[in-house]
């Protein structure tokens, strides 16, 4: 009920918003893998909400969306992709940002947070703060300066779930539940119930800590060369997570599980040259994590510093678009540290959702009218080791220039030898159907 609250509040509210586009939806969602077993129902219905304001000058600039799903609220969200006040070079709120560019290519969430709603098919949410935006745009080699700082710290959104008497019950497909059997002793012993106690930590904690993050380029999107350079001291999107486990002596052990943020230090840069219909371009990020600070009794990951590196190719021809990347990650290793590191290193989580991959999407646009039209979307991601692939299809129509319909397909298959992201959810395959209407 909160989640659909809030929806009808920004829903009813679009007059605040001067100029503002709304668009309410209906939409069914189906798990169409024979194996799927996340949850007793397969289907699931969605009646959303879209709020949208942009301006070239000063004023309010909003991107907000909200589902609600009668048949199980836990599957409901809110998600504030921007919400800021633009007044000439300052801006005060939440702003998306392309800092880096293989972090936005692959969803990866160090510079900005993710909203992981569905893990497969994540989105950017803008950092929350202060913006000074510099430009001289005069002469032939224009630049520009992006600076942000903050007291306000606002984490990745991840999926809804529910714990009761120390277990996480399946309510939820996108909410993949920690291991509910381990080996937990020397001898090889297997546990086959584990209790988990899930121990937040306060708003306070979480929401007030520090971001300084700087962005220099030189050059234009379109045009040439352009270079950008970012560094950032920043807490991690991803919160690290400190464990502790006791065998009981019905042969089960109490999990109990703390979140804690945790500073990194980054520096990143991007090399582009588009001309004509056609850009190729380097960027690379290097990542230097500070170590948790948690209490000695508990096990955690502690990451050893990382460098990652993508090179990209996009081309368009008259309706079609495509873009080619690669990502490879090297470093970022999890120390697992902590009295009980072998029996708890499988609950810990792993810096980055896979080690590699590669990337080609494609849109085809077709418009007989300038309010009716068709947009087909094609993206393959697959692992360099073949541990993983992902299919994304998606076709929208617009009717006329209110009502709109769309369907998708999401496939994924995961490899039993490398672990990744996506070996937890090999069986939520998908097929969404749905119609919009703008007001």
């Amino acid at each position: 009920m909160p989640v659909l609250g809030l929806l009808l509040v920004f829903l009813a509210s679009g007059s605040v918003f001067a100029e503002t586009q709304g668009e309410v939806s209906l939409r069914q969602d189906s798990f169409v893998s024979p194996q799927y077993s996340s949850t007793n129902s397969k289907s699931f219905g969605f009646l959303g909400g879209h709020l949208k304001q942009s301006t070239e000058t000063t004023g309010l600039v909003g991107d907000i969306t909200g589902e609600f799903v009668p048949q199980n609220p836990m599957m409901s969200y809110l998600n504030v992709q921007e919400l800021y006040h633009r007044e000439s070079f300052f801006s005060v709120g939440r702003k998306l940002y392309a800092w880096n560019r293989l972090d936005e290519d692959f969803n990866l969430g160090v510079f900005q947070p993710q909203f992981r709603w569905n893990p497969l098919d994540p989105s950017s949410q803008g950092l929350t703060g202060i913006y000074m935006d510099l430009q001289n745009q005069i002469g032939e080699m224009p630049w520009g300066m992006m600076l942000f700082a903050s007291f306000t710290f606002i984490p990745d959104q991840g999926s809804s779930y529910q714990l009761r008497d120390g277990q996480f019950e399946p309510a939820n497909p996108w909410f993949r539940t920690p291991p509910q059997r381990a080996q937990f002793d020397d001898q090889g012993k297997i546990v086959d119930q584990i209790n988990y106690d899930l121990q937040k930590p306060s708003v306070n904690e979480v929401v007030y800590n520090t971001s300084f993050v700087g962005a220099l380029y030189l050059g234009e999107d379109q045009k040439g060369f352009k270079i950008q350079a970012v560094s950032a001291y920043k807490p991690s999107n991803q919160l690290a997570l400190g464990t502790d486990g006791v065998l009981t002596p019905n042969n089960s052990v109490d999990v109990k599980i703390v979140p804690k943020i945790y500073y990194h230090s980054l520096v990143g840069g991007d090399l582009q040259y588009s001309f004509s219909n056609f850009q190729i371009g380097l960027s690379g990020l290097s990542e230097h994590p500070h170590k948790p600070e948690f209490d000695q009794t508990l096990t955690y990951n502690n990451y050893n510093d990382s460098r990652l590196g993508s090179v990209f190719v996009a081309a368009r021809a008259g309706r079609f678009q495509t873009h080619l990347s690669r990502l490879t990650v090297q470093g970022g290793e999890a120390q697992v540290q902590g009295p009980k590191a072998k029996e708890l290193a499988s609950v810990l989580p792993q810096r980055f959702p896979y080690r590699s991959a590669n990337k080609i999407s494609a849109v085809y646009e077709y418009k007989w009218k300038k309010y009716e039209g068709l947009k087909g979307q094609a993206t393959y991601m697959q692992g360099d080791q073949n541990e993983f692939e992902l299919v994304k299809l998606s076709l929208g129509w617009q009717i006329d220039p209110k009502w709109s319909a769309q369907a998708q397909g999401l496939l994924v298959r995961a490899s039993n030898t490398v672990k990744t992201v996506f070996s937890d959810y090999e069986d939520n395959d998908q097929v969404q159907m749905g119609v919009s209407y703008v007001f």
